[in-house]
């Protein structure tokens, strides 16, 4: 039984993955799963989160087709 569910948001946070996916896989004293939800990246992110997966199968991936964030006027 899983005890902590992690969810990512991911959106062209290639640059971030690693610290942010890594931070959680070296959490050894918890039962987790980390559940990345890729907003439709256009950047390598996709990939990145698929690597991680091969070698851990706590790490689940929810890939969307379309992007469902909002864009927000001068961010």
């Amino acid at each position: 039984m899983t005890r902590l569910s992690v969810i990512v948001p991911v959106y062209n946070a290639s640059d971030y993955l690693d610290v942010c996916i890594e931070s959680v896989i070296y959490q050894r004293d918890l039962n987790w799963e980390l559940i990345a939800v890729n907003d439709a990246s256009t950047d390598s992110s996709l990939e990145l989160l698929q690597s991680y997966q091969r070698q851990d199968k706590r790490i689940k991936i929810i890939d969307l087709p379309k992007t469902k964030g909002r864009v927000m006027p001068g961010i």
